[in-house]
């Protein structure tokens, strides 16, 4: 019977690793973020504002359009502004552990590239993904 505890004995622990999963997401989440924000929000903007037609009067708050569509865009670009942020902390913190990485030097610099990649990449989609909120606050839809 093998018992598996978190507590090593001194002098084995185990190194720092930094899942690949958790590096992507932290390289390319904010992208991905912004671009689904911009696809739904823009194929949402041009289905309903159109007066006519199923898609059109689905989206109509009475009679009004573009109410439920702000209603619908603001929701989407929230939430992928939180999954920007969050891909910019997750770098933040593979950055951290990077440091303490004991792989060959090829590696570390690798995932040191990757990772000042990522931030630049989720400074850059947090900024638009804020931009998009503040002109939908500014801006009315359909008009």
């Amino acid at each position: 019977m093998t018992v598996d505890s978190d507590i090593s004995p001194e002098g084995t622990d185990r190194q720092p690793r930094i899942h690949p999963l958790l590096l992507w997401f932290g390289v390319f989440g904010g992208v991905v973020a912004w671009f689904v924000q911009l696809f739904v929000g823009w194929g949402f903007e041009e289905v309903g504002c159109i007066r006519s037609g199923p898609a059109g009067t689905l989206l109509q708050h009475n009679g009004v359009p573009g109410t439920r569509v702000s209603l619908t865009v603001w929701t989407v670009t929230g939430v992928m502004w939180l999954v920007a942020v969050a891909a910019l902390v997750t770098c933040l913190v593979l950055r951290r552990r990077a440091e303490r990485l004991e792989d060959d030097v090829l590696t570390r610099g690798r995932v040191r590239f990757l990772l000042v990649l990522g931030i630049a990449f989720n400074l850059l989609s947090v900024a638009i993904l804020t931009g998009s909120g503040i002109a939908l606050l500014l801006l009315k839809p359909c008009s």
